[in-house]
Formats: C-alpha cells, structure tokens, sequence
C-alpha cells in the first residue's frame, strides 16, 4: 500500500482551499443529544488565532461569525465517490455556516477577537417546519457551496440581531432555552429563505418536496444506534414503513445524500473516532468496520477525508482539540 504525497492528497479535493494544503484529522464529536433534549448552543470567543480543526458528527449544525473572521470548508460525497472541492470560505461578522448530519468540516478563526455562536440538533428540533417557500432540511441538503449564504446589508443586520440573542441564551441558558433557540433559529433560517433560491434540479418556488424528517428518524437512529454495523436498504425502508423506492426519494429529498452514502459517511466517522481513541491496528478497525480489508478502508477513507487512515492517526497525535 503505497503512501500518498501531499500533493496527490490536495488534488483530492476533500481538504482544497488556502491553508489547507496538508490533511488536517477529522475527529467524531459525540454530544449524546437526546430526545428530551435535541439541541445544544454554545458560544466561543477567540483572543487568538487558531490554527485548522475540523470534526463530523451526527447533529445539524448552523453558525454565526458574530464578530472577526474565520475560514470554512466543508466535505461531502457527490457525483459519484470523490470528495467534492469545495474551496474556502472567509467568513466575517454576520456570515453564516450550515452542516448536515455526518458531514466532516474544517476551520480556524484568522483574526484575534472572532466570536462566533452556533446551534447543533437533531432533526425532530425543526421537526416539519417550512422556513417561507422551503423545507429547513432542503437548505442542509443542498450542497455546501449552495447553502444560503448572507449577501445583504440588510440580511446580515438581521443575522446579527437574531445571533446576538442565541449568545444571550448560550451563555445564560435560562428556563426553556431550547425553545428559544428553536425559534430564533427558525426566524433566521426564514430571513435566509428570503434571499435564497434551490440551484437548478432542485425543487422550483413553492413546490413541497420529500423533506419530512420524522418520515426518516427510524432509520436515522438505526443507523447511528449499530455503529459500526451495516443497516441495509430494505432494513432502514421496512422501520419507515415505506417501499424502498419510496424511501430512497425520500431520504435522499430529506439528507442530500442517498441512503448508502448516508451510511458510510457515519461508519467512516466510527472509524475515524477509533483511529483516535485506541490503538488498534487499522487491519482491526476495518475489520470490526465491516471493510472487506484495509486496503479497502484506505480507499474509502482517502476518498472521503483525503488522507489515509495512518495518516490520520499520526497527524492526530499533535493535534490539541478545540472542542
């Protein structure tokens, strides 16, 4: 098994953008939301730069740069099975960031002084809400570089605002918090709406689509509940009680990504939380992975993160997490 140079490892795509030009590890964050409670809030603020971090976990995440600057990027699978290059966002004061489940993601903040607040939940947290003409699910979904994306005086006032009241809850986590939150993330994912249209083969302007998070959460949870083990097709359409046609159109509706993609991406982030946590032969994580060997989890893995799995275990062991 040959070892990839650094510059084989850029034209990947998976990690492209200034800064970037080595793989940074991804880490699997595990914050145990729940049921009762399906969201947490959390506001930073940065006296320093920070170099590169980057994470995957199961939870939505939406953000907002209250203050400074701080540089984004995002992976996904699309087209087919190489990551896609999405470049690099410089975000400032009023930018915005979104995350769907499982999707690995870098950054580090340029400017001493940045702050910046953000929201992870799971999906019943927005539940069947429609933010204007669309399903919140369907700005997650879209691919990262079309996300919406703050592109007025006028909306980034209003981001502002809304963000400035996330902090306040954040940090004093009052009475009902959660319902708070829920509703001004609400209100700020509407006044994106406003400014924000589907790319082409998306659905057109007031056409409801597939995107019902409670038609998918059986499978959801199946699949986050038997990590690393496979969940098939037809296991995750039967707990929908849908026909596999059905539940194909409508996970991939729902989550952007098709169901078997879905469930990679969640058993290479298994493997990426082990890689980190003990010191297992990678032959023996595949293994227990359901990889059919290791070369077969270096290929996948490569295509997904842009680094081999050694690779990612030894960048790790220098590296301070930053939450």
């Amino acid at each position: 098994m040959g070892t990839l140079k650094e510059e084989e490892i850029r034209d990947l795509g998976a990690l492209s953008g200034p800064g970037l030009s080595s793989p940074s590890p991804v880490t699997r964050r595990v914050y145990r939301l729940t049921t009762d409670l399906p969201a947490r809030v959390e506001y930073d603020s940065y006296s320093e730069t920070v170099p590169w971090d980057a994470d995957v976990h199961e939870e939505f995440e939406f953000g907002i740069v209250l203050a400074g600057q701080q540089e984004r990027t995002a992976g996904l699978l699309t087209g087919g099975e190489v990551g896609d290059a999405n470049g690099c966002d410089r975000l400032r004061a009023g930018d915005v960031w979104l995350c769907a489940m499982w999707e690995p993601h870098w950054w580090r903040v340029v400017e001493p002084g940045t702050s910046e607040v953000f929201v992870q939940f799971r999906a019943e947290y927005l539940g069947v809400e429609r933010v204007g003409d669309y399903s919140w699910l369907e700005m997650f979904a879209s691919p990262p570089r079309e996300r919406p994306r703050v592109n007025s005086p006028a909306l980034r006032e209003a981001v502002l605002s809304l963000g400035d009241r996330l902090r306040d809850e954040a940090v004093r986590l009052r009475t009902s918090w959660e319902r708070a939150v829920r509703l001004d993330l609400l209100r700020i994912l509407v006044e994106l709406g406003r400014y924000w249209s589907p790319s082409g083969g998306r659905a057109s302007r007031g056409t409801a689509r597939n995107t019902d998070p409670h038609r998918i959460m059986p499978a959801l949870a199946e699949v986050n509940s038997r990590l690393p083990r496979r969940v098939s097709l037809r296991q995750a359409a039967a707990l929908c009680g849908m026909s596999r046609a059905l539940f194909c159109s409508v996970f991939r509706d729902s989550m952007g990504v098709t169901f078997a993609r879905f469930v990679l991406r969640a058993r290479l982030a298994w493997v990426s939380s082990h890689l980190l946590s003990d010191d297992d032969p990678v032959a023996s994580i595949a293994a227990r992975a359901g990889f059919a060997d290791e070369s077969h989890l270096h290929r996948t893995f490569v295509k997904h993160y842009g680094c081999t799995p050694s690779h990612f275990r030894r960048a790790s062991a220098t590296r301070t997490p930053r939450r």
